[in-house]
């Protein structure tokens, strides 16, 4: 699949997005960077319906911007991590990330795991990545909410994963909303309220993270290595079997 040339027709377009989409779930960003993609196949086959033998018929030249989507799916496609299975006696980490226009959820377990040293020198091991756009009312949405949705939507999805777990946020208002044992605030906002009492049944660490960007990118491009000193902080602890009780 890396070395398929451009697509010259919907068809092929649609046939190579779909094939990528299989691979998801093992590259990190991945709807953000395939949109530009989604949107050009949207465009060509509206109102002419989605069959291939439809598709293949319409006539295609993707613009610069799309050929570099194209290129970066492929490049991503080359450098994709191979999924771990979950273990029982590793620990979980969730990372997530949310920009303006969509969000990251990136799932790892570190066997053996240090708590004496900071999260970028621990042996990680990927389990699971999921990225996706905000759309509709959702491009609306405050900045503390689009931070908060996929932490919300990775304990909504993922909770056969997230039995118990290290939950690393660049966000420090969301601390205050997501930290165990933590009183609801007056002004704290429907829609964080509802999503706070979805992760309030799990067993999990809140830890504020600065630069996760930074963290996630070294830790993707030279998996398993050693990074750059990251500055952490651990706010709280929901005391549990198995966790430490120290704050």
């Amino acid at each position: 699949m890396c070395a398929i040339p451009y697509p010259t027709n919907a068809g092929e377009l649609q046939q190579f997005v779909c094939a990528v989409n299989w691979l998801r779930d093992s590259m990190t960003e991945y709807a953000q960077t395939v949109d530009p993609l989604q949107q050009c196949l949207t465009k060509a086959l509206e109102g002419k319906g989605k069959k291939k033998r439809i598709a293949s018929g319409v006539q295609l030249e993707l613009t610069d911007g799309e050929k570099l989507a194209f290129d970066a799916v492929k490049s991503k496609l080359r450098s994709s991590v191979e999924l771990s299975h979950p273990r029982d006696d590793a620990t979980m980490c969730l990372f997530t990330d949310a920009s303006d226009h969509g969000w990251l959820i990136v799932v790892t377990q570190v066997v053996a795991f240090d708590d004496d040293s900071p999260v970028q020198e621990q042996r990680h091991e990927l389990l699971l990545c999921q990225s996706g756009m905000f759309a509709g009312a959702q491009k609306a949405w405050s900045v503390i909410e689009k931070e908060a949705y996929p932490i919300a939507r990775a304990c909504e999805k993922l909770n056969y994963m997230l039995t118990g777990f290290k939950m690393y946020c660049d966000h420090k208002n969301l601390i205050h909303v997501f930290a165990p044992g933590e009183e609801w605030k007056a002004h704290t906002r429907g829609k964080l309220m509802r999503w706070a009492a979805i992760i309030g049944g799990y067993r999990y660490e809140i830890i504020h993270i600065d630069g996760i960007h930074n963290l996630w990118a070294d830790m993707m491009s030279c998996w398993g290595q050693p990074t750059p000193s990251l500055a952490t902080k651990r706010v709280k602890i929901l005391r549990g079997h198995g966790w430490s009780k120290n704050v």
